[in-house]
């Protein structure tokens, strides 16, 4: 479960909801003005693409063009939502 934020993030409140946050959100945040970039369940700070998986590839939360490729994969496992 990704954190809400990016400061202390191990020991901060995370997301209880089994709905995942497409990694377009981490953007539209960016968009918005919000800084630090806002987690996303495939990149950032948790997630399969974080590092913490050895056999798939790391992408970088703050990366616009990272978090659009992630989409697409997002799209293509859960549908556009």
């Amino acid at each position: 479960m990704p954190p809400p934020e990016r400061t202390h993030q191990a020991d901060g409140p995370h997301y209880h909801s089994l709905v995942a946050i497409p990694p377009i959100a981490s953007n539209e945040a960016d968009d918005d003005g919000v800084f630090p970039i806002p987690p996303n369940s495939c990149s950032g700070t948790m997630g399969c693409h974080d590092g913490t998986v050895i056999t798939a590839p790391v992408f970088d939360v703050d990366s616009r063009e990272d978090n659009e490729v992630l989409q697409i994969l997002f799209d293509g496992w859960f549908g556009d939502a």
